[in-house]
């Protein structure tokens, strides 16, 4: 055993991934990206790509959702002691220093490789993430299209019964031209014991000013609910490619090549259009920076000696020492079994009292 752990020594390396603004709930959202088989496929090549077997012992490495919990590690930017001290509210939604790798490789070589290999798969996992985390927003927006169809609706028949209203007080001031010249705008009712009421003059004005307001809410809406159906042509297909992505750029360009068409086909885009564009180009250009930014931080030398588990002399140490117990148990329960008979006989008299205590006569 110990020739074989020599001929194959183990030395742990470590590095810490920069991912900007990260949180534990967004790195575990992100951890099922790691593993899957289309994205590894993708990110390691399949069996007939990754003829390098290196390349291809990562490649099945990375199929064990152990390997990846096992070698990357969120590293908060918190520690025990800062529990005390630190609101829980405060500590649920700090950001973490990044992700910390742990490996354990034969040589720099493979620790290059391993490294750079599971930091573009982590970057391309969180820019996934935060895609279908603007897509789901997105299409939740959408959903507010029946209550703004409603609020556009009410504002319709409330400005046209403030209309209405104003026209009844036009021509009861046609009908009494001295309530023009009132000194005061308030008038008392007849009934209702005597209640308070605006002039006619000044219903009129207040009436008015209702249906500006009214009127500026409705196109408020409306804008909103055009910028809504532009969007919805933006995320179009987006469902499908989400299922079927093997990568955060697959994603990313769907979104892109949408944007792309709506633009061409558009001859002239209104205020509403432009907007739903420009507005998913910022969050997809914010989402390609904070990816390029992901990248490593920091990166230990691979060690001088092998980890406990590839060391020669610990490994030969704990082989012998297996060996002698269980052959020691095994002798034990043979002279046990077969006390009437001899055994080692051809052993020095002197080894073979130390190895079996023989009983007194």
């Amino acid at each position: 055993m110990a020739a074989w752990v020599a001929n194959r020594p183990l030395y742990s390396v470590s590095a810490l991934l920069e991912v900007p603004k990260v949180t534990l709930e967004e790195w575990r959202q992100a951890q099922s990206f790691l593993w899957d088989k289309r994205w590894v496929d993708h990110a390691f090549g399949d069996n007939q790509q990754a003829a390098d077997p290196k390349r291809l012992q990562l490649r099945n490495r990375a199929f064990n959702p152990e390997y990846w919990v096992q070698t990357v590690r969120y590293r908060s930017s918190l520690n025990r002691d800062d529990a005390r001290d630190i609101p829980v509210a405060q500590i649920q939604s700090s950001t973490g220093l990044g992700l910390e790798f742990a490996l354990r490789v034969p040589d720099e070589e493979q620790a290059s490789l391993t490294i750079n290999t599971l930091a573009r798969q982590v970057r391309e996992a969180f820019l996934a993430n935060s895609l279908i985390d603007l897509v789901r927003t997105s299409q939740a927006a959408l959903d507010h299209r029946p209550q703004l169809k409603l609020d556009v609706l009410k504002a319709e028949f409330d400005i046209e019964q403030s209309r209405q209203r104003i026209a009844d007080m036009r021509q009861l001031l046609e009908s009494y031209p001295d309530l023009r010249h009132l000194e005061t705008s308030t008038l008392f009712s007849v009934s209702d014991g005597g209640g308070k009421y605006l002039s006619p003059l000044a219903q009129i004005v207040a009436l008015e000013s209702t249906v500006s307001e009214l009127q500026a809410k409705a196109r408020a809406a409306q804008r909103e609910l055009d910028k809504l159906d532009w969007t919805e042509r933006l995320l179009a297909g987006m469902d499908e490619t989400i299922r079927n992505a093997t990568s955060g750029q697959v994603i990313l360009d769907k979104l892109k090549s949408n944007r792309e068409i709506l633009l061409a086909n558009a001859a002239q885009l209104n205020a509403s259009a432009q907007e739903a564009a420009e507005d998913i180009a910022l969050k997809l250009t914010q989402a390609e920076s904070r990816q390029q930014a992901i990248g490593i931080k920091t990166r230990s030398a691979i060690s001088t000696a092998p980890v406990p588990l590839r060391n020669p002399l610990i490994m030969g140490a704990a082989a012998f020492v297996l060996v002698f117990v269980a052959l020691s148990i095994m002798l034990a329960l043979y002279v046990a079994l077969h006390k009437e008979r001899d055994v080692l006989l051809w052993l020095p008299r002197a080894i073979r009292s130390r190895l079996i205590v023989e009983p007194r006569a």
